[in-house]
């Protein structure tokens, strides 16, 4: 019993130990594409979600001096892919109001 005991001790020991490498080097692996991306997202930013006749709409601001690219995440349906110029507010359709409705943007590479 005392070395089944141990055995669990140890190995939650070493578990802890483990996941703490593994945060240390995903902050290490922090590279300047992310830094690039948290830039972007703060350039890319949604006015308005609407829904007009039978389509479904997202209103996005660009504030960057520099063309920016975004996709609409939709569950359970691929993220369209759209781009918006620089210091631009724009109207894009991404979607019938029979499917799901978007929830948010996420910043891509153009």
């Amino acid at each position: 019993m005392r070395t089944f005991a141990s055995l669990v001790t140890t190995t939650a020991l070493l578990c802890g130990s483990a996941t703490l490498t593994a945060g240390q080097a995903v902050a290490l692996a922090d590279t300047g594409e992310r830094a690039d991306a948290r830039a972007a997202a703060a350039c890319v930013t949604v006015v308005k979600w609407s829904s007009e006749k039978s389509s479904r709409y997202v209103t996005v601001k660009n504030s960057c001096s520099t063309k920016k690219c975004f996709t609409v995440t939709i569950a359970l349906r691929k993220d369209p892919k759209f781009e918006i110029g620089a210091k631009k507010q724009q109207k894009f359709r991404y979607g019938g109001t029979l499917g799901n409705k978007g929830t948010g943007i996420k910043n891509v590479g153009c």
